[in-house]
């Protein structure tokens, strides 16, 4: 083959970064693996997929590499690592987490959707299922797990809709409408006490109104009562003098 061939092919395949330190720029060891089974899928040869792993890798990963030495192939490098980066998790337990699992109070749909997803890719390839019922079992386990508020308005949905991806998609539009619904419920009940505080002080002047104009009702009955007594009392005194 041609070697200007291979530096460019040696060129475009890039894996992405994996330490095993649980450093910032990583990504999972899972998603790493996933990517070198794409490039072995896809009939690479193996010693651009092997550069590829050795320019990936960095850290803990890069020492475990080292140590293979430079004979060591794709598939020994993948043991390896599987060995000490790999999931341990024994089927009982991943089907335990799968079937308990439940959307958390702060996940969004999507999230909850992938986090199933992970699981279920796990014991998918300890061989614990088989792959034709993976679709099923995320569409019911999916719908089954969302927050109460959720599942209860979208039961039509999951009726209806007989594939997970589908049902992932419906599940967003009616998150998406029942936060904008919450958000415009949250605004009235902020809105709400500055009307009742308005309406409070109507009621205030008005009972002060009221108040100045009993009083001044009051007043003036008093000297209306007193200019009477003061008239009877003068009359009085006029006949007792008449008769005298």
């Amino acid at each position: 083959m041609n070697p200007d061939y291979d530096i460019l092919i040696t060129c475009k395949v890039k894996l992405p970064t994996f330490s095993g330190d649980n450093r910032g720029d990583d990504v999972s060891y899972d998603l790493w693996r996933y990517q070198v089974a794409c490039l072995i899928k896809e009939n690479y040869r193996h010693e651009i997929i092997a550069q590829a792993i050795r320019r990936s890798v960095h850290g803990t990963a890069s020492r475990i590499v080292m140590q293979l030495g430079v004979e060591a192939t794709v598939d020994d490098v993948i043991d390896r690592m599987d060995s000490i980066f790999g999931s341990v998790d024994v089927k009982e337990v991943l089907l335990a987490q799968f079937y308990t699992a439940c959307q958390g109070d702060d996940e969004d749909v999507s999230s909850w959707g992938c986090r199933l997803e992970d699981i279920l890719n796990k014991a998918l390839q300890r061989g614990n299922i088989y792959e034709q019922d993976t679709d099923e079992m995320l569409r019911a386990k999916f719908w089954k797990g969302l927050r109460p508020e959720l599942r209860k308005v979208s039961m039509h949905k999951f009726d209806r809709i007989q594939e997970f991806n589908q049902l992932l998609i419906a599940m967003r539009e009616i998150e998406e409408q029942h936060r904008q619904d919450s958000a415009l419920k949250e605004k009235s009940s902020t809105s709400s006490p500055d009307k009742e505080n308005i309406s409070s002080d109507e009621t205030t002047e008005l009972k002060a109104m009221v108040q100045k104009l009993t009083a001044q009702l009051q007043e003036k009955e008093t000297r209306t009562s007193t200019l009477t007594k003061n008239s009877m009392s003068t009359l009085v005194a006029l006949l007792v003098h008449c008769n005298h």
